[in-house]
């Protein structure tokens, strides 16, 4: 077995810290062009200019083995380092995995605009597919894109969505 990658860290160090917009498109791309268990990346990244300024927005789906949808939904703040790039942050974050027909298999949020850090982590039930437990997280708690879709790939698996091939 391959030994595993160090995952990119912010200037900080932080998981969920400030990152140059060019460094977060490519961790995202190449992280979801290797991984086995995506199948499609239909996500847009965009830059919103507007009278409140400037915001990027990730949003779109990430189809996956089994059938199995990711649904993104992400806006980020931005500042300007002392170089003047822009770096981006998570503000607004929501991922629900869900199989079409079925229901959902677990979602991650913070849409809660009065608590930005205040994350939950709803599981759902595999027979009944109804919310089974909610868990209130940090932001340092929170996993990032690429960890939710690990977490969705052994769920999945455990639920027999995938093929054994």
């Amino acid at each position: 077995m391959a030994p595993r990658r160090e995952r990119p860290r912010s200037a900080g160090g932080e998981k969920h810290g400030w990152l140059g917009v060019d460094a977060y498109r490519e961790i995202h791309q190449s992280a979801l062009e290797r991984h086995p268990f995506v199948v499609e990346d239909r996500t847009e990244f965009e830059r919103i200019e507007d009278t409140a300024g400037v915001s990027y927005r990730l949003e779109g789906d990430i189809h996956c083995e089994g059938a199995v949808i990711i649904e993104v939904s992400k806006l980020y703040d931005v500042r300007t380092n002392a170089r003047g790039d822009e770096q981006i942050r998570g503000a607004l974050y929501r991922y629900t995995a869900r199989v079409p027909g079925r229901g959902n298999i677990l979602r991650y949020d913070n849409l809660h605009q009065d608590e930005p850090d205040n994350f939950h982590r709803h599981l759902y039930h595999p027979e009944t597919w109804q919310q089974s437990s909610v868990t209130s997280l940090g932001r340092d708690q929170l996993p990032t894109l690429i960890e939710v879709i690990e977490e969705v790939m052994h769920l999945a698996a455990e639920r027999g969505l995938l093929d054994s091939a």
